[in-house]
């Protein structure tokens, strides 16, 4: 081969592997993110539910759930009325809006 080929060929295999490398970073990058954003998402979560339990829940008469003002929780209630159907089931409770979306239910969800 002459030095010119030699040379074509030479950039050819640059490219070739720069793009592999590029893809491949690109999508180990994908995937770390995405990992990062569940762990985020997860431990958003887990502090949301340990908020809630510190609410001032009030219990029904029935024995059966319990009670709070919607205004005493804020990003509950912006979650709930994101929902369908207001409804929300988190860390074995069911979370609804109610009257009028004055109050927040709470229920232990049955197994």
């Amino acid at each position: 081969m002459e030095v010119e080929e030699l040379r074509k060929r030479l950039e050819e295999l640059r490219t070739a592997i720069l793009k592999d490398l590029d893809d491949a970073y690109k999508s180990y990058r994908g995937k770390v993110e995405q990992v990062f954003r569940k762990a985020i998402a997860n431990l958003e979560i887990r502090v949301e539910l340990a908020g809630l339990d510190s609410l001032p829940w009030k219990p029904y008469r029935s024995g059966r759930g319990a009670w709070i003002f919607a205004d005493e929780a804020p990003g509950l209630l912006e979650r709930l009325k994101a929902s369908h159907n207001n409804t929300l089931e988190l860390g074995g409770y069911r979370y609804r809006l109610q009257g009028g979306g004055r109050f927040i239910g709470r229920y232990k969800v049955r197994e």
